[in-house]
């Protein structure tokens, strides 16, 4: 039994993509495994202080490589984004 012409190109095709997904989980589990980077927040003002910032604060000390940033609403007329 043989490959067609086109299982042979499909094959082919697909030896390299197996190949280059285990490559990438290899790099993957090379990490330490602790997440890390700039957390994006956006919640209105007042949702944002009394509920956000109090869980935000808690779990960033839980994972230390994580910042944070975001955009605070301030429901008002004319009213602007704030940057938290």
């Amino acid at each position: 039994m043989s490959l067609t012409e086109e299982g042979q190109i499909l094959y082919a095709h697909s030896t390299k993509i197996v190949a280059a997904i285990e490559e990438a989980e290899a790099s993957v589990a090379r990490g330490d495994g602790m997440p890390r980077g700039t957390l994006r927040l956006a919640a209105p003002d007042a949702f944002g202080r009394a509920v956000v910032l109090p869980l935000l604060r808690k779990f960033l000390a839980q994972w230390p490589l994580l910042k944070a940033g975001g955009e605070a609403d301030r429901p008002r007329r004319g009213s602007r984004r704030r940057r938290i």
